[in-house]
């Protein structure tokens, strides 16, 4: 999955729907893959090549940043067993933003957990 964030929208009356549909629209036009506007974030799946579909969501008009993302349930320890297949080349920084406040673990917390299995 491909997330893509835009800058501010701050327009006057309602037309910021319109311009949310035109940017879906768009995304979806550049990618050719399927695109959902969600929490203030465009959510991009079902593409054919993830390093085209990046290159082009970065390249259209009104995104600011793109990240490939890998969806998986929110519980600590599927999330952690995941962490064990990545592969980083260089230093690394973890940040954690609990959205959901009911996520069991503090969000230092669990940064410094993450950070230690992604290290090892």
């Amino acid at each position: 999955m491909i997330i893509a964030r835009w800058g501010e929208i701050h327009l006057k009356g309602d037309n910021r729907g319109y311009f949310l549909r035109a940017l879906k629209k768009n995304l979806e036009n550049a990618t050719g893959a399927k695109v959902v506007i969600d929490s203030g974030r465009a959510f991009i799946t079902e593409y054919d090549d993830l390093d085209t579909a990046l290159d082009a969501a970065a390249n259209t008009f009104g995104i600011v940043s793109v990240s490939s993302v890998v969806k998986v349930k929110s519980e600590p320890n599927i999330i952690l067993e995941h962490l064990k297949t990545l592969e980083i080349d260089g230093s690394f920084k973890v940040e954690v933003n609990r959205a959901n406040k009911s996520f069991p673990i503090k969000s230092l917390e669990f940064a410094a957990m993450a950070g230690g299995i992604i290290l090892d």
